[in-house]
C-alpha cells in the first residue's frame, strides 16, 4: 500500500491537530462574528438613515436569539432590539444607533476576551 502524499510543500503544511483546532475555532466563532457584522450593518444603516436596512438587521438579530439557552440575557437583548426597531420605525435613528454601538462594543470585548482565553 502506498502512502498518501500531500501536494502541499512541507514548509506550508500544518499539523493535522492544529488544523482541526483552527477549523473548530472558525466554526465556533463564525456565529459570533456574524452577530458583530449584523451590529455593524444596523449601526451604519442608522447613521445613513436607511430604515429598511436597519429594520432588517434588527429583525435578524431578534431571530438569532436563543431564549432556551440565553434565558434572561436573551430576553433583555430582545427588549433592547425591539425598542431599537420601534425607534427606527419612528426615524429616531440616533437613539437606536447609540444603543447598538454600546451593544456592539460589549460584544466585541466579549469576543476579544474569548479569543485571548482560548489562546492560553
Amino acid at each position: 500500500m502506498q502512502a498518501i502524499r500531500s501536494h502541499t510543500p512541507a514548509q506550508y503544511r500544518v499539523p493535522y491537530t492544529v488544523q482541526v483546532d483552527k477549523e473548530q475555532d472558525i466554526a465556533m466563532s463564525s456565529s459570533e462574528r456574524c452577530v458583530l457584522q449584523l451590529y455593524d450593518v444596523a449601526i451604519q444603516s442608522c447613521a445613513a438613515g436607511h430604515q429598511d436596512k436597519a429594520s432588517k438587521a434588527l429583525a435578524t438579530l431578534i431571530d438569532e436569539l436563543n431564549f432556551d439557552e440565553g434565558g434572561e440575557i436573551a430576553t433583555g437583548l430582545f427588549r433592547l432590539y425591539d425598542y431599537c426597531l420601534r425607534m427606527v420605525h419612528k426615524q429616531r435613528f440616533d437613539i437606536s444607533q447609540s444603543i447598538l454601538k454600546g451593544l456592539r462594543d460589549t460584544w466585541q470585548t466579549g469576543l476579544s476576551d474569548q479569543t485571548a482565553t482560548q489562546s492560553l
